[in-house]
């Protein structure tokens, strides 16, 4: 699924919050996006389980689902590395806009040795 230039199409930005850590994603309200949604879903083994949980609605069991996985992928990559790697992760959507859903911002992992503690036990 592409959307051609011009194009008008309403979308929704939605923000997941983990602590200190946040993504915002922002997904077209067309059909053809939630039927991607649903077949990603679908595509997992416990995708019939969040949809439950989330009484059939395909957007808040994908946010479920991405909140991890974009949380884990943070930990290595900025805005850019996580929009790059999901263009080429099987079975999910690509987070760049091209399939609907878009990677606005997202915090990433900062480690410094100076946040660390070391003690002998």
């Amino acid at each position: 699924m592409n959307f051609k230039v011009g194009e008008i199409m309403s979308t929704k930005q939605y923000q997941i919050v983990f602590d200190w850590w946040d993504a915002l994603l922002e997904i077209s309200d067309s059909q053809e996006t939630k039927e991607a949604i649903e077949k990603q879903l679908r595509s997992f083994s416990d995708g019939q389980k969040l949809l439950d949980e989330e009484n059939g609605d395909v957007i808040q069991a994908y946010l479920k689902q991405m909140s991890t996985q974009l949380i884990t992928a943070s930990i290595d990559c900025t805005l850019s590395g996580v929009v790059k790697l999901f263009q080429n992760k099987d079975d999910f959507l690509s987070l760049d806009g091209s399939m609907g859903v878009k990677l606005l911002s997202i915090d990433n992992w900062v480690f410094h040795l100076t946040d660390f503690e070391f003690e002998e036990v």
